[in-house]
């Protein structure tokens, strides 16, 4: 990390954090091969590179990014397959059964390269589709994060002020800006 002064807990080089399923577009690779040169949504950075599963299929990439049948992460958090995946994370839906979806999530395969796995969810971790955007759902999703401890940029699992807005609104299908000051404008 690189630390403004001693005793400062937030790096100033972690800007943000890489939801589950987020588009990124590789531009460049370390010389070892550790690291990938990302751009995302918001942001550029460096990311390790086994974090990231690469695909130049554009209709596996459409059909994962914008499925017909979809369920939305309305819970602060939940682990599947050891992965977290925060409020607002939106997963294919492939099936549901007595109180559980079967979700299509993104994997990286032996080579690197984007696949899919399915897993069950419980009902009462997401919605399927995005929620109505009514204030009575809009306060319930806002304090679900009440004692979610604040962390800069997805650090140690916590949010902070601009990614707590964005992952709300992400559950009624709002795509926000990552910063602050861009929300607000």
């Amino acid at each position: 990390p690189y630390l403004k002064n001693v005793g400062n807990l937030y790096d100033s080089l972690q800007e943000t954090e890489l939801h589950v399923g987020a588009p990124v577009w590789v531009l460049h690779q370390s010389v070892g091969g550790e690291y990938f040169y990302v751009r995302s949504y918001s942001y550029v950075g460096w990311v390790k590179a086994e974090d990231i599963a690469v695909t130049e299929d554009g209709e596996l990439w459409r059909a994962f990014a914008a499925p017909e049948d979809f369920v939305v992460v309305t819970e602060t958090a939940i682990f599947l397959r050891d992965e977290e995946l925060d409020m607002g994370v939106k997963l294919p839906m492939t099936e549901y059964n007595n109180g559980v979806y079967t979700v299509k999530l993104p994997i990286r395969d032996e080579a690197g390269i984007l696949s899919f796995t399915e897993e069950a969810v419980p009902a009462h971790h997401v919605s399927e589709g995005y929620l109505p955007y009514t204030y009575k759902n809009f306060v319930t999703q806002a304090f679900k994060y009440e004692g979610v401890m604040y962390s800069w940029g997805g650090l140690d699992s916590g949010v902070d002020c601009s990614s707590f807005v964005s992952n709300v609104m992400r559950t009624f299908g709002f795509i926000l800006p990552r910063d602050t000051k861009d929300q607000e404008s």
